[in-house]
C-alpha cells in the first residue's frame, strides 16, 4: 500500500506500549531497546539536555526521587500541574510526549523505518480536554497523531478480529491509574461508559505502602510520617509495593526489609492481608460495573462476557469478585497488557485501508476488485480486508457539556446542556442563546462539563453542579441589540474533541468561537513545546 503505517500507542499511566500491524495483517508489539514490550511510563531527568525514560528511570527513581516524574497520565488537564526541574518548566504534555519519544524511538531503531502517524488511547472517561492534552502530547513528540480512541473500544476491536460481530460486551479496564467500564458492541460500538481516573493499580500499591509503614510503626514506634519524609524511602517502599502486588498474584506471601535509622524490620504481607486492606478499591469497580450492567438491561441488551483489560486485573480477587457478582458471564483475558496496543494498531490499519481502498476505487475498478488489490498486497484474505473495511467504530460522550447562561426570570446563572452523557458520537447541538445588553459585540462562552451523570431530557443544572472546562470568545461585525438571538454550537467529533461555533441569527453572520483552556497550550506554546522537546535527548 502507498499510504503510511500507522502505529498503535497505548500511552499508560504507569506503563506504555506500541504496536504496528506486519505484512500479514496481524497486530505486533514492537519491543524496547530493553527488549521488553512494555515500558515504564516513568521519567528521569538526568539533566537538562538529558533525559532517561523506562525501567532505568523507574530503578533510579530510589536514588533521585526528587529528579522522577511517575503516573503523570493522571495530571493530564490539570491546568495548574507543573514540575520544575533543571530549570525548566514540565507540562503533563511535555512529560507524556517524552514518554512517545522513547517507546517511537526504540520502535523506529528496531524497524529501520521513520514513525510519522499514530493512533493514541485514552481512558474512555476523558474528557474533552484530557483527549486534546493527549493529542497535544504527540503533536510535542513530533507525531502526527490520527485518532485518540478510548481505550476499551482498542482492546474491544483487536477482541472483535476474532469475536462474533454484533455481540456485546462489557470491557473492565483496570490500568495502573484509571478505571474504566464499558458496555461496548463488537468491534467498536461504544453503548456506555463508566469510570474513574484516580483509580488503578497504583491505588493498591498505595495502600501497601500504607500497610508497611503502619507495620513498621507498630514494631518500631516511628510514625509513617517521619519515616516517608525520606524521599529514598518513599520510593523504595513504593517500589516494594509494586513487587509486592505482582508476586501476590501467584504466590501467598511476600518478605520485605525495611531499614532505617538504627531499625531494620522484617516485614510480611499475605494475600489475605492485601485483599483485606484494598477490597475498598475492588468494591468501587464492582460498583460501577454494576451501574454499567443496569444500564444494559434498560436498553435490552444482555451482557454475557466481560473481557478484563489492564495488568492490574492480573490480581486474583479481581476475577474471583467478577465470577461472584457476575456468575452468568464469562471472563476473558487476551493479552491484558498489551491489547490496547494491538487494538489501536488495528484501528490505525483499518483507516489506512479504507483509504487505500478509496484510492483505488477509480472508474471502472469495483470495490470488490480494489479489496482483491488490497489483500495481495497486504498478505491479508479478501475476507479480512472486507471485515476491517466493514467495521464501524462508534463512541458516545462520557460527560454532559453545556454552556453557562444567564436566566433572567430566575435572575440567576444556569448552565444550559447541549451535549448529555452517552449521546452518540459524532454529535452536532444547536441551542439559542440571547444578548444581555445593548450594543454587543461579543460573546464569551463558558464551556462547563457537568461533574455527574446527566442524561434523557435534563437540559438545565445548577452551576455549582458543573466545572468550567474552557470558554471561546465569539466577535461580531457589528453590534447587537440586547436580546439578539445567538445560535451556538457543539460539536464532538469520535475523538471527543468539542468545537464551538455561534451564529448571529439576526444578520445570518457566522464566527468560530476556538476552545481555549488553562489545561491546553496555544499554537505558540505547542510549538515553544514542541522545540523544547524534540531538543532534549532521551534514552
Amino acid at each position: 500500500m502507498e499510504s503510511k503505517l500507522v502505529f498503535g500507542i497505548d500511552l499508560g499511566t504507569t506503563y506504555s506500549c506500541i504496536a504496528y500491524v506486519d505484512e500479514h495483517g496481524r497486530p505486533v508489539v514492537a519491543p524496547n531497546s530493553e527488549n521488553a514490550l512494555t515500558t515504564p511510563s516513568v521519567v528521569y531527568f538526568e539533566s537538562a539536555d538529558n533525559i532517561v525514560v523506562g525501567q532505568i528511570a523507574k530503578d533510579t527513581s530510589e536514588v533521585y526521587p526528587d529528579l522522577v516524574v511517575q503516573t503523570v497520565k493522571r495530571h493530564m488537564g490539570e491546568p495548574n500541574w507543573l514540575r520544575c526541574l533543571h530549570g525548566r518548566d514540565y507540562r503533563p504534555q511535555d512529560i507524556s510526549a517524552l514518554i512517545l519519544r522513547k517507546v517511537v524511538g526504540d520502535t523506529e531503531q528496531v524497524l529501520g523505518q521513520k514513525i510519522e502517524d499514530v493512533v493514541i488511547t485514552c481512558p474512555a472517561y476523558f474528557g474533552n480536554v484530557e483527549k486534546e492534552a493527549t493529542r497535544q502530547a504527540g503533536t510535542i513528540a513530533g507525531l502526527n497523531v490520527r485518532f485518540v480512541v478510548p481505550e476499551p473500544m482498542a482492546a474491544a476491536f483487536a477482541y472483535g478480529m476474532d469475536a462474533l460481530e454484533g455481540q456485546t460486551i462489557m470491557v473492565y479496564d483496570l490500568g495502573g491509574g484509571t478505571f474504566d467500564g464499558t458496555l461496548l458492541r463488537v468491534p467498536g460500538t461504544i453503548l456506555s461508559t463508566v469510570g474513574d481516573l484516580n483509580l488503578g493499580g497504583k491505588d493498591w500499591d498505595d495502600d501497601l505502602l500504607t500497610f508497611f509503614t503502619q507495620k513498621f510503626q507498630v514494631i518500631t514506634g516511628v510514625s509513617p510520617d517521619d519515616l516517608l519524609a525520606d524521599l529514598q524511602i518513599w520510593q523504595e517502599l513504593t517500589n516494594e509495593a509494586e513487587k509486592c502486588k505482582m508476586a501476590l498474584s501467584s504466590c501467598n506471601s511476600y518478605k520485605l526489609r525495611v531499614k532505617y535509622g538504627l531499625h531494620n524490620v522484617a516485614l510480611e504481607v499475605t494475600r489475605a492481608d492485601f485483599e483485606q486492606i484494598t477490597r475498598h478499591r475492588l468494591d468501587r469497580t464492582i460498583e460501577e460495573t454494576q451501574i454499567l450492567f443496569e444500564r444494559g438491561r434498560e436498553q435490552g441488551v444482555l451482557i454475557e462476557t466481560i473481557l478484563l483489560v489492564g495488568g492490574s486485573t492480573f490480581m486474583p480477587q479481581i476475577e474471583a469478585r467478577l465470577k461472584q457478582e457476575f456468575p452468568s458471564c464469562k471472563l476473558l483475558r487476551r493479552d491484558p497488557n498489551q491489547i490496547v496496543a494491538k487494538g489501536a494498531a488495528l484501528i490505525g490499519y483499518k483507516y489506512q485501508i479504507d483509504e487505500e481502498i478509496e484510492r483505488l476505487m477509480t472508474p471502472g475498478v469495483s470495490r470488490d476488485q480494489a479489496i482483491e488489490t488490497v489483500a495481495n498486497a497486504t498478505g491479508m484474505t479478501p475476507k479480512a480486508v472486507t471485515l476491517l473495511n466493514k467495521a464501524v467504530l462508534s463512541t458516545v460522550s462520557a460527560k454532559s457539556f453545556g454552556v453557562e447562561i444567564f436566566n433572567k426570570e430566575k435572575n440567576r446563572d444556569e448552565v444550559m446542556n447541549l451535549i448529555q452523557a452517552d449521546d452518540p458520537l459524532p454529535i452536532n447541538v444547536t441551542r439559542a442563546v440571547y444578548t444581555v445588553v445593548d450594543r454587543q459585540t461579543r460573546v464569551i462562552i463558558n464551556v462547563v462539563q457537568n461533574k455527574h451523570r446527566v442524561t434523557g431530557e435534563q437540559h438545565v443544572v445548577p452551576t455549582d453542579e458543573c466545572e468550567e472546562i474552557g470558554s471561546a470568545e465569539v466577535v461580531f461585525k457589528n453590534p447587537l441589540p440586547a436580546n439578539s438571538q445567538i445560535d451556538v454550537t457543539y460539536t464532538l467529533d469520535l475523538d471527543g474533541i468539542l468545537k464551538v461555533e455561534a451564529l448571529d441569527v439576526t444578520t445570518g453572520a457566522r464566527a468560530v468561537g476556538a476552545f481555549k483552556s488553562g489545561a491546553l497550550l496555544s499554537a505558540d506554546q505547542l510549538a515553544e513545546s514542541r522545540k523544547n522537546v524534540m531538543a532534549i535527548g532521551v534514552s
